[in-house]
């Protein structure tokens, strides 16, 4: 039953995969606007790999481009996942964590490593981390304790976590596990859907027993499918050439394509990647969601893109000829109606009392006005201007009374040489991390940061401190932080993250 349920899944995925070419894809995903396919085999100074067409079904994908591993602005990431089962003898143990240190150490530059282990459950260590001395260090922790095993279910539920961070970089799946022996029933069709869905390379590791010669070989099944390689841990005792094949993916071939307007719409579609030389690659893989119809075709055609912008400048024009007529029209005479009605209006306004605003002049009065105290509560400010705010720049706090944001300025100090990290007009939530696109970043060679450390947070001018799942977490005043918990900072608390120390000042 096993083996013909993963027949099934390779005829879904694989219906003509490779048509002459050796060459594997080993890992694809898309965004909103970019496909990127990670291909191994292919030489690319070979001018015959070069890409000639990219097919989304049967839509060509425009801006098709390749380029060296190289050349990638996204880190790699490899998760690893261990069976951490009873039944797992105690050398195959040993050698496992020894493997996987042997792994980490031979790292690519930046390369991030996840490990997590699974029975009943999955179970989560860290998030990607390129600290690999507190990555090694958590192996420590491993404990084979668990009954059973559900492959089918973990290993499609960590498909899943994978997609949802949306990470648009090489991402592969190392699994150590006894064998797949749970591919009937809903799991096994759990497992058929993800695989159709995501592609990413599973090597796998497995432990011989007794009766699992079957469940191994499904397992490894997957390898073969995926363009990995697979492995029996009890018998290989040499690590190099294990290693020396996971860094091979270190020099894939990318390329690089628009995702058409029209294949934007969450299905699943069949990708077809032909090179110059006539060889074919495809796979399946869910497409990014997005729009659909008049608004596809009209982004699809520049003809029809144009005559759009066309349209909508007139109509923009033509409303700002209106508002302005409107507004500079004056009435050229008043009925004697309108005049009487008129005066008795200033008569009732007269009679009002003195401290009563008028509601023409205060902003903070309700537009259903009818002469009694119906003020707005929110507090006013003594400026007119400076209450004259968008609604996005207020929110109701916990009496439910609005309460508008203002910019908050903070300085963030290095507090080793006093050297300012940043200052200014904080209003939105600033990243704390070794990350390219953090706000406060913190220097690459302090790998005990993460690259997504910690987030700073203002709420009704109280700033706050949050731990973004960090490896080493977050301290204030050195005092460790809860775990999704935000912690309130004022000025002059020190900020502590791996060896860096950093004074906060508002």
């Amino acid at each position: 039953m096993g083996i013909a349920f993963l027949l099934i899944i390779s005829m879904s995925i694989y219906d003509g995969v490779y048509a002459k070419t050796d060459a594997a894809v080993m890992h694809a995903n898309c965004d909103d606007e970019t496909i990127k396919i990670y291909v191994k085999g292919l030489d690319s100074k070979d001018d015959d790999n070069e890409a000639d067409e990219l097919l989304i079904g049967k839509r060509e994908c425009r801006h098709l481009t390749s380029y060296d591993m190289e050349d990638d602005e996204q880190n790699i990431r490899t998760l690893i996942l261990i069976a951490n089962q009873k039944t797992v003898e105690v050398p195959e143990r040993k050698k496992t964590k020894k493997l996987v240190r042997s792994i980490i150490d031979s790292h690519a530059e930046d390369e991030q490593f996840r490990i997590a282990t699974f029975g009943k459950e999955l179970t989560y260590f860290s998030e990607f981390s390129d600290d690999y001395t507190s990555v090694s260090r958590l192996l420590d922790t491993l404990k084979f304790n668990a009954s059973k095993v559900h492959f089918s279910q973990m290993l499609s539920q960590a498909m899943d976590d994978l997609n949802e961070d949306s990470y648009t970089g090489y991402t592969r799946m190392i699994v150590f596990a006894s064998g797949m022996d749970d591919t009937d029933g809903m799991a096994g069709d759990q497992l058929n859907e993800k695989m159709d869905e995501y592609r990413y390379p599973i090597y796998t590791f497995g432990y011989e027993e007794t009766d699992n010669e079957q469940a191994l070989q499904d397992m490894y099944l997957l390898s073969d499918m995926t363009g990995a390689n697979d492995y029996d841990l009890t018998a290989t005792d040499d690590f190099e050439p294990v290693l020396k094949i996971l860094r091979e993916d270190y020099g894939l071939q990318i390329f690089e394509a628009s995702v058409p307007a029209k294949s934007r719409n969450g299905s699943v579609r069949k990708v077809k990647l032909t090179l110059q030389n006539g060889d074919t690659l495809s796979f399946s893989l869910r497409m990014p969601q997005e729009m659909k119809g008049a608004t596809a075709d009209i982004l699809e055609s520049p003809i029809l893109l144009v005559c759009a912008m066309g349209v909508a400048v007139i109509i923009i024009v033509l409303i700002l000829l209106l508002f302005f007529g409107k507004k500079n029209k004056r009435p050229v005479n008043q009925t004697t109606e309108q005049k009487i009605k008129s005066d008795e209006n200033d008569d009732i306004a007269t009679e009002q009392p003195k401290n009563m605003p008028s509601k023409d002049s205060d902003p903070f009065i309700t537009k259903g006005w009818d002469g009694q105290d119906s003020l707005d509560i929110t507090e006013q400010p003594e400026k007119l201007h400076t209450v004259m705010k968008w609604a996005a720049d207020a929110q109701k706090n916990d009496e439910g009374k609005t309460v508008f944001l203002a910019p908050k300025h903070i300085a963030v100090m290095d507090c080793k040489d006093g050297r300012s990290i940043f200052e200014g007009d904080m209003q939105a939530d600033l990243l704390v991390g070794r990350s390219r696109s953090a706000d406060i970043r913190i220097a690459q060679e302090d790998k005990s940061v993460g690259r997504e450390h910690c987030l700073l947070h203002l709420e009704n001018g109280t700033l706050w401190v949050l731990d973004k799942g960090s490896v080493n977490g977050t301290l204030v005043n050195n005092k460790m932080i809860e775990k999704d918990r935000m912690e309130e900072l004022h000025s002059g608390d020190i900020l502590t993250l791996g060896n860096t120390d950093l004074r906060i000042e508002l």
